[in-house]
């Protein structure tokens, strides 16, 4: 061996290793279940305010409960008011599926949809996940918004009455073989 080198064989506390990673799953739990409650008390606030006749005081109050912008409490109560009209969309979050910067993406990107749409890309985006679960593979957020920009036009144009050769060429370009398989046909 040549002076400098390490050992070709590094000796891996395999203990150490296996500690550090369950540290790491369980705080990544910790984070999806702590944002699925925020967001609930996110709502729960809103719900308050607005029987109270302060609806529009929400975000501003939210602000100072977070001690952050108003945008970003703005885009926090988006979020909510997103997540919890999709089926167990919140559920997702307080168990980890749907991580908390997953959910940031989907809510962006849904909030000016209507219903009709939101539902049919949650339902692609929920089937997405749970492969994605059974294999063992992470969806990021920057796929998954690459992915949501082609379910969305998919499912707008399946929303407003395109013929099949148009939602399945648009399926074809974005990859998206659940549609087919969640009943979408042309």
């Amino acid at each position: 061996m040549a002076v400098g080198q390490a050992p070709l064989v590094a000796v891996l506390d395999v203990a150490a290793l296996a500690g550090v990673e369950a540290r790491f799953e369980a705080a990544l739990w910790e984070r999806s279940a702590a944002h699925g409650r925020r967001l609930r008390d996110v709502l729960t606030l809103h719900r308050v305010m607005c029987a109270g006749g302060s609806g529009l005081a929400t975000v501003a109050h939210v602000a100072l409960l977070e001690q952050t912008s108003e945008l970003a409490a703005g885009s926090l109560l988006c979020q909510a008011q997103v997540l919890v009209s999709l089926p167990e969309a919140l559920d997702a979050v307080d168990c980890g599926l749907l991580t908390v910067d997953q959910a940031t993406v989907l809510a962006r990107v849904l909030a000016p949809l209507d219903d009709v749409v939101q539902l049919a890309v949650w339902d692609l985006v929920r089937a997405c996940l749970l492969a994605g679960l059974e294999q063992g593979t992470v969806l990021s957020p920057a796929r998954l918004k690459e992915l949501l920009a082609g379910w969305v036009i998919a499912a707008a144009g399946q929303d407003a009455g395109q013929d099949g050769a148009q939602w399945d060429a648009a399926a074809r370009a974005t990859g998206v073989s659940a549609g087919v398989e969640l009943g979408w046909e042309g």
